[in-house]
């Protein structure tokens, strides 16, 4: 997987007896970042399927979501990586389970830079609003991490229990000249 995913979960691991990944599958235009093997014995990955548009995968949300139904008996905690089209159906799946966010992004902010055409901008900003606005609704009844300041000063009032963290786990040893 890539390096910053895999240390980030290699770290969560040494604090939880068993960690499990509900992740797609890497796609030929991502092999070359999968440059990270895990190294704990306690993750395990539950296949998502390879990754399809955000029209695809919200059609085939609710197969998602109750694969995770089927696991959810097993779990004290769900921590859900965001922003992610199904963010918003994988917490309503949840339930009673207690859930927390990580939020690393915001696709509101990069719709000016796609190279798409206008007509599809807008059409993409409309959705990502949507989503962020669910996303938002999530937020207010969970933990929420964030993992850049910018993120933390946009949410610290609009979110009650929002945490400004670290998700690099680099150690000295990682560095060489």
């Amino acid at each position: 997987m890539p390096g910053y995913l895999g240390r980030f979960l290699d770290s969560l691991a040494e604090r939880c007896k068993v960690v499990t990944c509900f992740l797609h599958l890497a796609g030929v235009d991502e092999l070359q970042h999968m440059d990270y093997t895990i190294q704990s014995d306690n993750i395990y990955w539950v296949n998502l399927g390879v990754r399809g548009s955000v029209p695809r995968r919200l059609i085939f949300a609710k197969k998602i979501t109750e694969l995770i139904s089927e696991y959810q008996r097993d779990f004290d905690y769900l921590l859900i990586r965001g922003p992610t089209p199904l963010l918003p159906a994988v917490a309503r799946a949840a339930g009673d389970l207690p859930t927390a966010l990580l939020l690393v992004g915001d696709y509101v902010a990069g719709i000016d830079d796609l190279p798409q055409p206008d007509w599809r901008k807008e059409a993409i900003r409309l959705w990502a609003r949507w989503n962020k606005y669910q996303q938002m609704r999530v937020a207010q009844g969970s933990l929420t991490f964030v993992n850049s300041h910018k993120l933390y000063e946009e949410l610290r009032s609009i979110v009650p229990n929002v945490v400004e963290t670290r998700t690099t786990t680099l150690t000295a040893a990682d560095f060489y000249e």
